[in-house]
């Protein structure tokens, strides 16, 4: 290689120095020879050069494709971890156990939903930037994840899905809510209807001073 060369053309000059100190008659001979021997060595060093530049820029590159291979692994595992999670807490439904705290329940719901949202934007950001930079650089494999892009949109679509199954649940126990208070406003104002009409009957019947009980019983069954 070129330094090995290097090496071997110092000895070459140490020789030629030396015939030449000892005025051997091949010294301008040999001194010529050892000019070309230089120039065609120094014609080598820019190809060297050019050669090894090559070489480590071709290494860094590796480097660079290992090293995404590894950060898009990590981040699409923690991405599809973070993922399962949230629909586990999206399942939930206790939303208020009457219409007042279902009501109530409503800012905290639409924070929640652009919580998740937002986040679930940026994380599949994060990732998919990664996964275009190894694009890029013409990675198509990857041993430290199956995971692919299409797998980060599945991810993607399906926590917004959560977070819509979860407003439409929502939706519906509030109208569970209202339609049961509903009821209950219906029910109360009959039921105050009925009592007033029992209280007033039962004070009819008291105040009648019929002395003649069958005349008393059919009034009584008249109103």
């Amino acid at each position: 290689d070129y330094t090995t060369s290097e090496k071997r053309l110092k000895e070459l000059q140490d020789l030629r120095d030396q015939i030449v100190e000892l005025n051997s008659p091949t010294s301008e001979a040999v001194s010529e020879r050892m000019e070309t021997i230089n120039n065609n060595w120094q014609g080598l060093k820019p190809k060297h050069d050019d050669k090894l530049k090559d070489l480590r820029d071709k290494l860094e590159k590796e480097r660079l494709k290992e090293q995404l291979r590894i950060n898009f692994a990590d981040k699409a595992k923690e991405y599809q971890r973070w993922v399962k999670e949230a629909l586990n807490n999206l399942s939930g439904r206790d939303f208020g156990n009457d219409l007042e705290s279902v009501q109530a329940y409503s800012g905290t719901l639409i924070a929640s939903d652009n919580q998740y949202n937002n986040t679930n934007d940026e994380k599949k950001q994060e990732v998919d930037e990664l996964w275009q930079k190894l694009q890029d650089l013409g990675v198509s494999q990857n041993r430290h994840t199956f995971l692919t892009d299409e797998d980060i949109n599945k991810f993607h679509s399906n926590l917004r899905q959560g977070v819509t199954d979860r407003r439409e649940a929502y939706e519906a126990e509030l109208a569970r809510q209202m339609e049961m208070e509903k009821l209950r406003v219906q029910f109360a104002k009959e039921a105050d209807e009925f009592v007033e009409q029992l209280t007033s009957r039962e004070q009819s019947i008291k105040g009648n001073a019929e002395p003649d009980p069958e005349k008393l019983i059919s009034q009584i069954n008249a109103e």
